[in-house]
Order: structure tokens, then sequence, then C-alpha cells
């Protein structure tokens, strides 16, 4: 949801280009008036694509409290490998939970807990964000009881999703780190 307010900045322009297309098709202006456009949406996406998930982090601490043993915890956005989401890419909304012995995705409706057995692999994956350069997906796979998993994650606990795009590397590396795997897997 939070994809679409952009529209609200975007939009004016959006419809004076459409204008310009229909009374001076492909002008100089209509090209500036197209670019500003993208522009101020780019922007207005970078800076306001996560306000509607702002309020969410205390009403999410109530629901996972502290775990016993818990050393780090990051707001996060998981779904399904091989979902697919063109405004809000994010199927569940909670934490990727550290522990000295497991590594807990938390969300409502979704749980997984992960022995450092059991996760084989990290790496980056594209998706709504990624085409804006404003995010993408951590792919975390393995093998739980003789099964393989995927599952997605990407940080969204920050005011923006550039903050959140560089929380994406940190909490790659934290994982690796937990993982104590640095550098197997693809960048």
């Amino acid at each position: 949801m939070g994809n679409l307010l952009p529209l609200i900045f975007a939009g004016p322009l959006l419809a004076w280009g459409g204008l310009l297309a229909i009374a001076e098709p492909l002008s100089p202006m209509f090209w500036a008036v197209l670019a500003g456009a993208a522009i101020i949406g780019w922007l207005a996406v970078g800076l306001l694509g996560n306000a509607p998930k702002r309020g969410l982090r205390g009403r999410l601490m109530a629901k996972f409290p502290t775990e016993e043993s818990e050393t780090k915890r990051v707001m996060a956005g998981f779904a399904r490998a091989g979902a697919k989401g063109a405004l809000d890419p994010h199927q569940h909304i909670g934490f990727v939970i550290f522990t000295p012995s497991l590594l807990i995705l938390a969300a409502e409706g979704m749980r997984v807990e992960l022995k450092r057995s059991e996760l084989m692999k990290v790496e980056t994956r594209p998706n709504a964000h990624s085409w804006l350069g404003l995010g993408g997906w951590l792919c975390l796979s393995g093998r739980i009881a003789g099964q393989p998993f995927e599952v997605l994650a990407e940080p969204c606990g920050h005011w923006t999703l550039w903050a959140c795009a560089a929380e994406r590397r940190r909490l790659r590396q934290l994982i690796t780190a937990w993982l104590g795997m640095a550098g197997r897997g693809p960048a």
C-alpha cells in the first residue's frame, strides 16, 4: 500500500503529461514533465514507501515478546519463495530474531525456527523494490526435516526504503556471521 503513496505526488504531473501527450505528442515539455513525475515518484517511494509499516513495530513487539536468549532482532517483511507482489512484496511482517542456537522468523501466521545445520544458503533476490534501487529480498534456503525450504525476508523497520535497503546488507552479514559462513553463496 505504501508504494501507492507516490501517486499522490506524481499523479498531478502524470495527468499533466497525459494532457500534453494529447495536445503536443512527444514534445520536449511532455518528456520533461514525464521525467519530473518519475523522479518525484521515485523520491516519494524512497521516502514514504514504508509509511504504513511505521506503526507496526510496537504492535509486533507486543505479539512477539523478547525470546529468552535473544541477542538481536530485525523487523522484516516475509514471503514464500516464488510469491509475487507488484505493489508490496511482503506477505507477512514480523522479525528475524537471533538466538545463540536458533534463527527465528516470526510473523503473524508464520513462525520458522532454523538451526544452523538447516540453513544452507543466504543470497539476494530482486523484488518490486529492487527495480527502483530501494531494496530486495534475502533468500534463506536449506532443509528442515529433510524437506527443502526457501523463505524470503526484507528488512522494513526503518523510516525510508533507502535505509531498509542498507539494512538488507547488514542483515545478510549478521545471518552469515551467525552461521559462521561468511562468504558462502553469491553476494
